[in-house]
């Protein structure tokens, strides 16, 4: 065999060797035949033989490269330019020499259009100074840094991306000798629009809950503070109510009494715009005309609506009547003008109320702002439109939040007690809002298809008779509730506690008309004594009387006859009395 160093040369001797023996093969009598013995010529066509193995083998060997370089540019093709993230090679002035097909893709650029090109060119504008400011960290300190930032494609639409930077240097290089414009960078780039708007929506959702939360938070506190504080005006405004009737006609402690009793009456509708801010108040539901809710009003403008402000009027006519508390719904138009009215910089502009009928489908809650979305459906709406200071997105954004007001005189409820009277009636709102050129409050409420009557008052002279157990755990409300039940023709028993309560209706309700009994007490409370009496005996009537907010269908749930609202005057109290113990008619 042909030793592989002298391999060349013996190859060209085979050359040699082999012409020969073809001119020798092709011409056997030519003159210039160079003769060859046996020998020779069997020597020639071994060495042949043998380089040409060689030459196989070589070349076998050469194919088994060229598959192997084929699979590994397979390879690279899908781990580069197939890669899920983008790649690119950065020169150190920051242009673009390699690119994977992913960034091409990300970029919305053809490699010809992207290769040399400085990465900054696809940087949003806001963002470029993060861009170099990461840069140049990433040069100080020779770590690899990840931010994230807007990128703009090549179509001129946004996304969000994810860049991962590195150096390209070499790792023997001494660190001191890194500086930009000697060293490039690789960079990673995902597209994460798609986390960024998922990041969004989880922040909303969580200023959602959080108000959620200060909603029932504050609920429970004002649900607390009515409680105690209905207590001590029921005392106040019983009393005044008692000593109204108690003096002569003519006699002037009447208007000091009668002074008594409004202020004690504001200070517990201070307690219910806190219930109903919260959404927890329960109230008197009727049919009420929204237009005559405006009439109202517009009697009451002096209190209302200053003069320095020009009052316009579109009231519908026939108006569908809407299910709803006609004191929330007053107490809501007032807030929503007192609003309005609030927002004239000079105090002085125009203010225009409309009412009507609509139909509320999915394209309409689909436009605008609705801090409370309405169900579709047919709807009575109420518009509030001042051409006042409007709202800039920002302070649209809190309008409704509990305490937060741009006056300087506000107490930040009035809106937030919109909300929740709305929210109470199954309503809604939408407001159209731009600075300086004024709001438009317009609420929905759902319109009732047919007319309910009005249920019929009660007369005033009405007076019971027979026992009455009045359990009471303050002493003096139970004080002042005995007196108005004597006032009517009662026989009082008192009791302070859940179990004095049962030991004395246990002996006596033979004797009882009626029980009023106290919500909130200690050791039993009034719905645990209820049940206690019913098994006693079901046929005398218990009335629940409470500071809270609670629904009559749920006492009725409960076989209780009723529920009085503290704080209550005479009238009330004796309306309540009359409806449950007077026979009813056939």
């Amino acid at each position: 065999m042909i030793p592989k160093d002298d391999s060349l040369e013996k190859a060209v001797e085979l050359r040699r060797l082999a012409k020969e023996i073809a001119r020798h093969k092709a011409h056997p009598t030519a003159a210039d035949r160079v003769p060859l013995t046996p020998e020779e010529a069997q020597l020639a066509l071994h060495e042949l033989s043998v380089h040409q193995i060689e030459l196989e083998l070589q070349n076998e060997e050469l194919r088994r490269a060229q598959a192997e370089l084929d699979l590994t540019r397979a390879r690279y093709f899908d781990l580069y330019d197939l890669a899920p993230v983008g790649y690119c090679t950065l020169s150190p002035k920051g242009l673009v020499l390699e690119a994977n097909l992913t960034a091409l893709n990300l970029l919305g650029e053809t490699r010809g259009g992207l290769l040399q090109q400085p990465i900054t060119r696809f940087i949003h504008k806001d963002d470029q100074d993060l861009y170099y400011l990461h840069r140049r960290e990433l040069f100080a300190q020779g770590e690899s840094l990840g931010w994230d930032l807007r990128m703009i494609r090549a179509d001129g639409s946004l996304f969000w991306a994810r860049l991962m930077a590195t150096l390209t240097l070499d790792p023997d290089q001494d660190p001191g000798t890194r500086a930009p414009g000697q060293t490039g960078s690789r960079l990673v780039l995902t597209d994460i629009t798609e986390r960024k708007r998922a990041e969004e929506e989880n922040a909303k959702l969580e200023a959602q809950l959080r108000q959620t939360q200060n909603l029932e938070t504050l609920g429970v506190l004002a649900g607390g503070v009515a409680h105690d504080f209905n207590n001590l005006l029921t005392t106040i405004l019983g009393n005044a109510n008692l000593g109204s009737l108690a003096v002569a006609p003519e006699s002037t402690l009447g208007l000091y009494f009668l002074a008594i009793e409004k202020a004690a009456l504001r200070a517990a509708d201070l307690t219910r715009q806190l219930l109903a801010y919260a959404g927890k108040g329960k109230f008197v539901l009727t049919d009420v005309n929204l237009g005559m809710v405006v009439q109202e009003l517009l009697a009451l403008r002096a209190a209302a609506i200053p003069e320095t402000v020009a009052l316009q009027c579109e009231l519908a006519e026939p108006l569908p009547l809407v299910r709803g508390d006609v004191t929330q719904l007053f107490q809501l138009l007032m807030n929503l003008i007192t609003n309005a009215t609030e927002a004239f910089p000079d105090g002085e502009g125009q203010l225009l109320l409309k009412t009507r009928t609509e139909d509320v489908t999915l394209e309409t809650l689909a436009a605008g702002c609705w801090p409370l979305p309405f169900a579709p459906g047919p709807a009575v709406t109420l518009e509030v439109t001042d051409d006042g200071a409007g709202m800039p997105p920002e302070v649209l954004q809190r309008a409704f939040e509990p305490f937060y007001s741009t006056k300087f005189t506000g107490r930040g409820l009035g809106l937030a007690v919109v909300l929740g009277i709305l929210r109470s009636h199954g309503g809604g709102i939408q407001v159209t809002t731009e600075p300086g050129r004024g709001s438009t409050f317009k609420v929905f409420l759902p319109a009732l298809p047919t007319a309910v009557p009005l249920p019929a008052s009660t007369g005033p002279a009405w007076r019971g008779s027979g026992g009455l157990l009045l359990v009471e755990h303050e002493g003096e409300v139970r004080h002042m509730a005995r007196a108005m039940a004597e006032s009517l023709g009662f026989t009082v028993r008192e009791a302070a506690s859940g179990p004095e309560a049962v030991e004395a209706f246990r002996g006596h309700h033979g004797n009882l008309a009626l029980v009023i009994l106290d919500l909130s007490m200690p050791v039993m409370d009034g719905q645990a004594v209820a049940l206690v009496l019913r098994k006693i005996d079901s046929g005398v009537p218990v009335v629940l009387s409470s500071g809270y907010e609670l629904d009559e269908d749920d006492l009725v749930a409960e076989g209780l006859a009723g529920f009085l609202k503290k704080p209550y005057r005479l009238a009330e109290f004796r309306n309540l009395l009359q409806r449950i113990l007077e026979p009813k008619g056939d």
